[in-house]
């Protein structure tokens, strides 16, 4: 994802709103893009006019940095920029189901942190499962390039913390109450088939321009 400067506006979608059917319903998709997302750029944008001194930083600057903020904008970038963040990351990571399996190198890589891809699977969605309410699960990469597996709550995102984020899944109800209602292991099955594995790859790879 580029870097995003004050305004913030929401970003279009790199597909078409039925196109994660039938892994992610239409309704869901409109939802979760244009009224949720739509709500944190808004609210960041309004907590922003008040702070000229910090408009000319990128909303990377922004999260990396919160201590630097006065408190109060500190309160509202962790949420609001944490919600305009971490929702655009996740609809990045996605793609039309196409079949697409990591390359050889990320297939790779992905094996020497975790075992295997299937261990690997197993462990992102044994993390997610913990996440007790609203919150999301990432894989992310080290200072020295290892990854982890990570979750956060709320809108918090791996950027304070000196990670790099190359994946997110959304565990907010908004991100499959209407198609799975409760069944967020049942949404978590489908949503693997949705990952833009060349998008993750690509982030490992531009990590320290992140």
């Amino acid at each position: 994802m580029e870097q995003q400067y004050y305004p913030f506006r929401l970003e279009p979608l790199n597909y078409r709103f039925n196109d994660l059917e039938p892994y992610l319903d239409l309704q869901t998709v409109l939802l979760h893009h244009g009224n949720h997302q739509q709500h944190y750029v808004d609210e960041l944008n309004a907590a922003m006019e008040f702070w000229p001194l910090y408009q000319e930083w990128s909303l990377v600057q922004l999260l990396r940095n919160p201590s630097q903020l006065p408190l109060k904008l500190q309160i509202q970038v962790r949420q609001d920029g944490g919600g305009v963040f971490n929702h655009q990351f996740y609809f990045d990571s996605m793609e039309p189901a196409s079949g697409q399996q990591p390359s050889p190198a990320l297939e790779n890589l992905i094996r020497r942190n975790f075992g295997t891809m299937d261990s690997f699977r197993q462990q992102f969605m044994d993390a997610a499962g913990r996440v007790f309410g609203s919150g999301w699960v990432w894989l992310v990469a080290d200072p020295q390039g290892r990854l982890r597996i990570i979750t956060t709550k709320e809108q918090e995102t791996p950027l304070a913390m000196n990670l790099t984020p190359l994946l997110n899944a959304d565990l907010w109800e908004h991100a499959y109450y209407l198609q799975y209602k409760n069944h967020r292991a049942r949404y978590l099955d489908s949503w693997w088939n949705l990952i833009n594995w060349a998008q993750v790859e690509r982030r490992y790879n531009d990590r320290v321009r992140l």
